[in-house]
């Protein structure tokens, strides 16, 4: 079905209202906090202090090494500019070993390597980067979408309104401006000239169904309330509502059209009022005598009516001084075109949009790009006309000047915030962690690395998938030598003692404990149950490197692990193109072929921070292969509050707190405010596979909004509480279980808050990371059971 573009003008969006912010012009992420007090408190600090000085000093000397070099070399012209004594000066000063010259250069060249990497990043487009990021909502998705956001804030509809604008009053945020913001958050960053008719039609709908939400918790939340008769809560109208944007190029386009219409007539007006004059003057000598009181009073009459009409010339004057003839037909001539060239690129975006899946975002950005610019230009036609106006226009622009819209954290048209340039040494230390010691720590305890496209991953076999591996190898080895016959007696026999499985089998799968051979020694006797793998995904940081004792906890399940590496959000990675950034769809598709390259089809979801948002993608896009789901400090939750956006990009970090250097990474950033598509990220309570699910908050955490988090998972019957209450004992059967201390009975998801936690700290904490181990093998239990 075709995607109707909206006729030009029915909802525009304004010029950006995004001031030039600068890294400058933010807070600390603690307010007590200051930026010179943070560096003389912490010895941290001083640390990080001492390594950003390597790259200035290592500029500085490469500039005096180049310019002592070629002095000499340079022509008389040149080196007439420099003072007398500057080379015999510069020939004294000493000279590093060239080790050090050589590294001092390269540190040089890398910080303007960085330099130029960031000015790409910041150059690309963030409305092309949005539609790369995920594909586009259709509309069923969208209202799904919408609906649970109203059903998770059905208490503080307003502080999530007035969250996304920092916090401004209800009543200084226009109708307008909550348009502008949903537009970008609904619609993929897209602005309203960019949405087809029904799309816009829904937009307004959502709009109205969120007043309504806000009306009702404002009379729901005054005490004592009885139903009476009111108006409903409506956002604050503006002119932009009405259609009206450009009044003073709409006030030329009729004024032309007037003129015209008004000289094409002028011969037969000229001639009509002569013929008036004469019939009134013949009917005046008629019937009033000359001199008399009538005379007296028609001539008072007259002299009022001549003061008025000088008025209403000196006016008409004014206007034809400051708004002639041709200045009305060439705005009207020029605004007739820009709605031209308007309707035709939203045509060709209507039609573009019927094949989105089969075009590319930046074909469809570019598009958008020429509907916004057009816009653009209406606003400028819109400032010459008011200019035209002259002095009347300075009189009533008070009434009709557009609302100066308010600002809102709409973080992918801002800048790259608090983006530091760490030296090359700095660089190649974290590599060697990240990559020499953790590769040398994983393989040591067992761990194999493998790539699926381009994505590396490491995996450890239990002793049980092992042999079953070998098993299966071996069995198919076997078949394929057979003809086909006698591979088909060989699998009815193979299947023969008590399967329930019938022959025939994909003999690639390989078989689960309950099919095994026992004179095979296909699996251990001991264990009763065979338990999926599990599936860590780290979170921003420094890759897997500080989950190294959370992992050896997972080893002792004997279970078979997978951990993924993300590239994007793993620090000290500037080499990283745009690219690395995988799409939710390529996510999921990753995870399925990762775990079927290894023969299994489920597997137990462990994600932190950042990592979330990698298990919430598998979770809508592949919830088969998703047994059960553990969400450590989780961000996918309530994501649609401004909390996390308002701290991460809008706050500066504390050079006090190891989280800084990675908090000012460039990719980080780069992921963060370009490619973090926060629909297909944000997840509920409906949309988690299964009725196993775990969620761990931090009390403290400076990311993650944890108290709405907890009561939102409240309101959906999850058990919550705190580290205190998660009560642990043994079954009958060995197995560990976790209860309710007050109710006594066990629950599908429990929702458990560390107290005195701040973002990341049970990595820490040997009791806490027991914890998630423990409630993970319960999951894993039941789910087998």
């Amino acid at each position: 079905m075709r995607s109707r573009m909206r006729s030009p003008g029915l909802l525009l969006s304004r010029r950006d209202s995004q001031s030039n912010l600068t890294t400058s012009d933010l807070q600390y992420d603690q307010p007590h906090v200051s930026g010179i007090s943070s560096w003389i408190s912490s010895p941290l600090a001083w640390v990080f202090a001492l390594v950003n000085l390597i790259s200035p000093l290592a500029r500085l000397y490469s500039a005096f090494f180049l310019v002592r070099v070629l002095l000499p070399h340079l022509p008389a012209a040149v080196t007439s500019l420099f003072p007398s004594t500057s080379h015999a000066y510069l020939s004294s000063l000493p000279i590093l070993p060239p080790s050090l010259v050589a590294w001092s250069l390269l540190e040089a060249a890398f910080f303007f390597l960085q330099q130029l990497k960031l000015s790409y990043l910041q150059s690309l487009d963030p409305l092309a980067q949005c539609l790369k990021a995920s594909p586009m909502l259709d509309r069923q998705e969208r209202w799904r979408m919408f609906e649970r956001i109203l059903g998770a804030e059905e208490r503080t509809g307003e502080d999530f309104i007035r969250g996304w604008f920092f916090d401004a009053p209800i009543e200084d945020i226009s109708r307008y401006d909550v348009l502008d913001y949903m537009c970008w958050a609904l619609f993929e960053g897209r602005n309203q000239e960019h949405l087809t008719e029904e799309e816009a039609a829904d937009l307004v709908a959502m709009l109205d169904k969120l007043e309504c939400s806000i009306g009702r918790q404002r009379f729901l939340a005054r005490e004592g309330a009885t139903p009476i008769k009111g108006k409903p809560f409506r956002f604050k109208s503006t002119m932009h509502d009405e259609g009206g944007v450009f009044p003073f190029s709409k006030l030329f386009a009729k004024l032309a059209r007037t003129r015209k219409s008004t000289y094409e007539a002028l011969p037969d007006m000229r001639e009509a009022r002569r013929n008036v004059r004469r019939m009134y003057a013949k009917s005046y000598k008629t019937f009033v005598r000359p001199g008399g009181t009538a005379d007296s009073l028609f001539s008072g009459v007259g002299e009022l009516r001549d003061n008025a009409l000088e008025s209403y010339r000196n006016v008409r004057g004014l206007v034809r001084s400051t708004a002639d003839r041709s200045t009305a037909m060439v705005i009207a001539k020029c605004q007739r075109d820009l709605r031209r060239q308007l309707l035709a690129y939203t045509s060709l975006l209507g039609d573009m949009r019927r094949y989105s899946t089969h075009l590319s975002g930046e074909d469809m950005a570019a598009v958008m790009r020429k509907i916004t610019s057009i816009t653009a230009a209406m606003h400028d036609l819109e400032t010459d006309a008011r200019m035209a106006v002259g002095l009347l226009g300075k009189r009533v622009v008070s009434y009709i000047k557009p609302k100066v819209p308010l600002r809102f954290a709409k973080y992918n048209a801002d800048p790259l915030f608090d983006v530091v340039s760490y030296p090359l040494c700095a660089h190649i230390c974290m590599l060697a962690v990240t990559k020499g010691v953790l590769g040398y720590l994983l393989r040591k305890r067992g761990f194999r690395k493998y790539r699926v496209g381009k994505i590396n991953y490491w995996v450890h076999l239990s002793e049980g998938d092992r042999i079953r591996r070998r098993y299966t190898r071996t069995r198919t080895d076997s078949l394929g030598s057979l003809d086909e016959a006698e591979a088909e007696h060989q699998r009815e026999r193979s299947w023969s003692d008590g399967s329930d499985e019938q022959p025939g089998l994909d003999f690639d799968a390989p078989p689960t404990p309950e099919r095994g051979n026992n004179n095979d020694h296909s699996f251990s006797s001991a264990s009763h149950h065979q338990h999926d793998p599990i599936v860590l995904i780290h979170g921003i940081g420094i890759g897997l490197f500080p989950y190294i004792a959370f992992i050896d906890r997972l080893l002792a399940t004997k279970r078979s692990i997978f951990l993924p590496e993300v590239d994007s959000v793993t620090g000290f990675r500037c080499w990283e193109a745009p690219s690395s950034v995988r799409s939710p769809a390529v996510v999921a598709s990753f995870m399925s072929a990762m775990l079927g390259s290894h023969g299994f089809m489920k597997a137990s979801f462990l994600g932190h921070s950042y990592g979330t948002a990698w298990v919430s993608f598998v979770c809508t896009y592949a919830p088969k292969i998703v047994s059960n789901a553990t969400f450590l400090d989780p961000i996918c939750f309530m994501l649609h509050l401004s909390h996390l956006t308002r701290m991460f990009i809008y706050q500066r970090s504390n050079p006090g707190n190891v989280g800084y250097l990675v908090r000012t990474d460039l990719m980080v950033h780069f992921t963060l405010q370009r490619s973090f598509p926060w629909t297909r990220v944000a997840l509920f309570a409906d949309q988690v596979p299964g009725n196993q699910c775990a969620v761990f908050l931090s009390e403290k955490d400076c990311l993650v909004a944890s108290e709405r988090v907890k009561r939102y998972w409240e309101q959906n019957g999850a058990f919550t509480g705190t580290s205190e209450d998660y009560v642990c004992r043994k079954a009958p059967g060995g197995a560990s279980s976790a209860t309710n201390s007050s109710e006594g009975g066990e629950k599908d998801v429990f929702v458990i808050t560390w107290k005195g936690f701040d973002h990341g700290d049970f990595l820490m904490d040997g009791k806490a990371m027991d914890a998630v181990v423990e409630r993970l093998q319960l999951m894993s239990l039941v789910s087998t059971d």
